[in-house]
């Protein structure tokens, strides 16, 4: 279970972490996560379950991708995953944009930062990167997730067999360059560094 973006100043953490632990117990859930909070409300959700001697968060949902990393690779979070919470990329081709769909009427989510033009001026170099690579855009900024130490899942869209398979793919590509060069390959469209607070939402 994900927990969205509630509206935190009117939620008690601790009724909210002993009632997912009741869920738990009755096998109603197995794990809970959230969705897009900041470091900090996490850390309380993880001192309130330990003080309870309850399971905490699992998993925290979180924009990653090659251009909107500052929050899951920053100080903040980078502790939290010392813990053992671990990372859902989402959004990691910017609702298709890094995949090279710039024009269309598709509505994609927030834009934290400001930064979706500069996300879209990328794109050409960006492809460029992933043609010399001889793969799609789409596997280049799948598989940059991939190199993330605490991700456990990514989440993207397909609408064909065959681009499901070719998504899937991508893993392969973190095998034949290695997540260090990668990263570097990748590092000129890191549109967020420096402009989005890596504490979070």
């Amino acid at each position: 279970m994900i927990l969205g973006d509630l509206r935190r100043d009117d939620l008690e953490l601790r009724d909210l972490v002993l009632d997912l632990a009741a869920l738990a117990d009755a096998g109603l859930i197995r794990a809970w996560g959230v969705n897009n909070w900041s470091a900090a409300s996490i850390q309380a959700l993880i001192d309130l379950a330990a003080a309870e001697g309850v399971p905490g968060p699992q998993i925290a949902q979180l924009k990653y991708s090659v251009s909107r990393r500052s929050i899951p690779d920053g100080e903040p979070f980078a502790r939290l995953w010392e813990q053992g919470l671990t990372l859902q990329a989402s959004d990691c081709l910017e609702g298709g944009i890094l995949a090279g769909k710039v024009n269309g009427d598709r509505q994609i989510g927030r834009d934290p930062g400001g930064i979706r033009e500069r996300i879209i001026a990328d794109v050409p170099a960006f492809t460029a990167v992933a043609d010399d690579l001889d793969v799609t855009p789409a596997q280049l900024g799948i598989a940059f997730t991939l190199t993330h130490p605490a991700l456990t899942t990514t989440l993207f869209g397909a609408s064909r067999v065959a681009q499901l398979r070719a998504n899937l793919d991508a893993a392969a590509l973190v095998d034949r360059v290695g997540a260090a060069e990668l990263r570097r390959l990748v590092e000129p469209f890191w549109a967020d560094r420096g402009v989005v607070d890596p504490e979070g939402p």
